[in-house]
């Protein structure tokens, strides 16, 4: 619902300004055209290194948990052995 309540008021807004201001509208497309390029990059960028920080988490909290796993082993047997 807000997707489409966001669509709505961007192309009222782009409307009104085309219609009032048609130097400012081109113009901001103009500049839109001119960084499209850069800021696809660095969203692919981010993306990119996203799903690389996914996977070493991923791996990490694996790591984690093995050791965790064997220093509650290792606490057992040490009471079990003091008994």
């Amino acid at each position: 619902m807000t997707m489409l309540n966001l669509s709505i008021q961007l192309v009222t807004f782009g409307t009104t300004l085309v219609i009032l201001n048609p130097n400012l509208s081109l113009t901001i497309s103009f500049i839109g055209l001119l960084l499209l390029k850069p800021i696809a990059y660095v969203l692919k960028t981010f993306k990119a290194n996203s799903i690389l920080n996914a996977k070493i988490i991923y791996q990490v909290d694996k790591i984690y948990e093995r050791i965790l796993s064997n220093y509650y082993l290792i606490k057992l047997l040490n009471k079990v052995c003091d008994k």
